[in-house]
C-alpha cells in the first residue's frame, strides 16, 4: 500500500513538473544558466520593447510583459553589475511603460521586486519617480502636486505612502 501510494504520489510530481517545463516562457527561463544568458535575454527584450515602444502591438507587449513577470519571479530584479546597465533596467521599462487596463494591478505585483532593485541601486532615484508618478496618475487620475520634490528619495517615499504600497519583505 505504501509503495503505491509513493508511486501515485512522485507520478503525480513528475506530471506537474513536465506542465510547468511546457510553458514556453519558463522552458526559456530554465535555460539561463550565466548572467550573460540573462543579459543576453534581457538585453532581447529591450531591444524588442524599444523598437515596439511608439506602436506597439499588444500580444508583444503582453509577452514582454509576461517574460518580465517570469523572470522576476524565478531570478529577483537583476544586478547591474552582473548584466548590465541596459539588461538592469529592462523589468523597470518594461512594466513601467505597461498600458494595458489592468496596469495597476500589475505596477502593484511587481513594485516588490522594482523596489528592492531601487534599493540596491540598479534602480535610478528618477526611474523610481516616474514609476511611481505614472502609476499614481493611473491610479488616482491626476499626477501628485509638490513642490521641489521631483526624484528625491522623499518624493519616492510619499508615492509608496500614497499608492499604500508594502516595502517590509517576507
Amino acid at each position: 500500500m505504501n509503495k503505491i501510494l509513493l508511486v501515485l504520489i512522485f507520478s503525480c510530481f513528475l506530471i506537474q513538473c513536465t506542465n510547468i517545463a511546457s510553458d514556453p516562457i519558463t522552458e526559456e527561463l530554465m535555460n539561463l544558466n550565466s548572467p550573460i544568458d540573462k543579459k543576453d535575454y534581457l538585453e532581447k527584450i529591450y531591444k524588442d520593447h524599444n523598437g515596439l515602444t511608439k506602436n506597439m502591438p499588444p500580444n508583444i507587449a503582453e509577452i514582454n510583459q509576461n517574460k518580465i513577470g517570469a523572470y522576476l519571479e524565478l531570478f529577483g530584479y537583476p544586478e547591474q553589475a552582473f548584466v548590465g546597465e541596459i539588461a538592469a533596467k529592462t523589468p523597470w521599462l518594461v512594466i513601467h511603460d505597461n498600458n494595458t487596463q489592468d496596469r495597476t494591478a500589475i505596477r502593484t505585483k511587481y513594485f516588490p521586486f522594482l523596489f528592492k532593485g531601487f534599493l540596491k541601486g540598479d534602480i535610478k532615484d528618477e526611474e523610481m519617480s516616474l514609476f511611481l508618478n505614472r502609476f499614481y496618475e493611473y491610479k488616482f487620475g491626476e499626477r501628485l502636486k509638490s513642490k521641489n520634490l521631483s526624484g528625491t528619495k522623499n518624493e519616492i517615499m510619499t508615492l509608496i505612502s500614497l499608492l499604500k504600497l508594502e516595502t517590509s519583505f517576507k
